[in-house]
């Protein structure tokens, strides 16, 4: 049993991993693109019209999606309900603000763009529901598929549409959303969606609403820590300064896309593994697992951030690099602290959860407006980092009732020290002739994870292999 969730977990995160990270990478590739064909102040504008889009989605939908997951992962779940109700919720809550469109133009950034900012709100709504839905009814495949084709449409409308048809921010736009209603289509018609299609039970109705509206004021909390540094930026800053900060969060984004296909992996793994006698020796392997792993990217990519951005942006973005690894750090924080809220939500304890982001979210915005006015994009970087690091530790406290987490701290903030002194060697220009000696400290330092991780990888690879062999003759 202990073998087969840790088979099973890698068995998801694989397939994930496989489908998703070469179309990240496409994403990747595509910034050049976005800082060529957008100047500064657009890329800045952009960037506020799209996060401002989930704000709003998070309110107008009730949050149903995450209940749509959630309750999708139950045994005994009346399915067609499920997907009924995340249905008529989302479409309900994205029609009944089409009257207020006209109210969104005067609204700074958004302007002439209303139109647009509601069609990718439509679209990234439904997105969600659907996919979501489907990854919790184990359709795991399908889902990675899916984010492969969002990915594709993303790229080839934004070359058609930036590069060929010179949109600017509206073909931004309609990229997005076009990256999200494709890949609704193939959902629809690869999983027949429309058979899940029934009544609604209104004892699920309760439970699911219930559910998800604790979830409203966490995903503000999360967009707060996300963005409420970049509207505080431009306003005491402008768009161009925005623009860098956003491109700066490029390269952590590669953290963020990883640890979110781990996310997505192992809250399959938390939900069935939550009554286990076990559990909290399977979840602290994992996560001293998870903070090397994550550690160890932020070190290998501080490596090489200077030259890189100086081969691959536009040199009036080349200043970004200054803050991309404290906002990897941030991300690496951002994910052990999605990691500890999966615990809530494996126990459907959503308000407790909520406390806690808002309480991130609270202590983010008050240094934001203390520290962005004299600091800048610096300052906006450090409080990410601060606030991400409050919602994992006091998650880890909150938790402690029904799961024991038993961290290697000697090692994490030796690792952090290392990080610390790579930037300011970095920062200090002392030369990109030390990295190589962080990354042999941090090998040194996870040695020994390093080997027992390879050597259990390649116990399940072998024992998968014979299984198939067994099955050939």
């Amino acid at each position: 049993m202990s073998e087969n969730k840790y088979a099973k977990l890698i068995k998801n995160t694989t397939i994930l991993f496989i489908a998703n990270f070469g179309t990240q990478v496409l994403s990747f590739l595509l910034v050049p693109l976005y800082t060529y064909a957008l100047t500064t102040q657009q890329y800045g504008d952009v960037d506020i019209i799209t996060t401002t889009s989930s704000i709003a989605m998070s309110i107008v939908t009730l949050s149903i999606f995450e209940a749509t997951l959630r309750f999708s992962m139950d045994e005994n779940a009346n399915r067609k309900s499920i997907f009924t109700i995340s249905v008529a919720i989302t479409l309900l809550g994205t029609l009944a603000i089409i009257p207020f469109i006209p109210l969104l133009s005067v609204i700074d950034s958004i302007g002439n763009y209303a139109l647009l900012f509601w069609l990718v709100l439509f679209a990234n709504s439904f997105y969600l529901t659907l996919s979501l839905y489907c990854r919790g009814n184990g359709y795991v495949t399908r889902f990675a598929i899916a984010g492969v084709f969002s990915t594709l449409t993303l790229a080839l409308s934004n070359i058609l549409l930036l590069l060929v048809c010179k949109l600017g921010v509206s073909g931004y736009l309609i990229s997005m959303a076009l990256g999200y209603l494709v890949p609704s289509l193939f959902l629809i018609v690869s999983c027949k969606l429309w058979k899940c299609l029934g009544s609604i039970d209104k004892t699920q109705l309760k439970e699911m609403v219930r559910y998800s509206i604790p979830m409203i004021p966490n995903s503000l909390a999360w967009l707060i820590i996300s963005i409420s540094d970049k509207y505080i930026l431009k306003y005491f800053w402008g768009s161009s300064y925005n623009g860098l900060y956003v491109v700066a969060q490029k390269i952590p984004a590669l953290i963020t896309v990883i640890s979110t296909i781990f996310i997505q992996s192992w809250q399959l793994s938390a939900v069935s593994e939550a009554r286990s006698e076990d559990r909290g020796q399977f979840f602290s392997n994992i996560i001293n697992s998870l903070i090397p792993f994550l550690f160890g990217l932020t070190i290998l990519a501080t490596a090489i951030i200077k030259p890189l951005f100086a081969i691959w942006l536009e040199k009036s973005y080349f200043e970004a690099w200054k803050y991309a690894t404290i906002l990897m750090v941030a991300n690496c924080f951002s994910c052990f602290s999605n990691f500890v809220s999966v615990n809530f939500i494996a126990m459907k304890n959503t308000s407790g959860n909520m406390k806690i982001t808002l309480l991130g979210g609270l202590v983010n915005l008050v240094l934001n407006f203390i520290f962005i006015p004299h600091f800048g994009i610096m300052a906006a970087s450090i409080t990410t980092v601060i606030s991400f690091a409050v919602t994992w530790l006091v998650g880890m406290y909150s938790t402690r009732e029904f799961i024991h987490l038993d961290i290697n701290w000697t090692k994490t903030l030796i690792t952090l020290v290392i990080i610390i002194v790579q930037y300011l060697c970095l920062y200090l220009s002392y030369g990109l002739y030390l990295q190589p000696l962080f990354i042999i400290a941090a090998i040194i330092l996870y040695f020994r994870e390093l080997k027992l991780g390879l050597l259990f990888i390649k116990d399940i690879v072998f024992r998968h292999l014979i299984k198939r062999n067994a099955a050939c003759k």
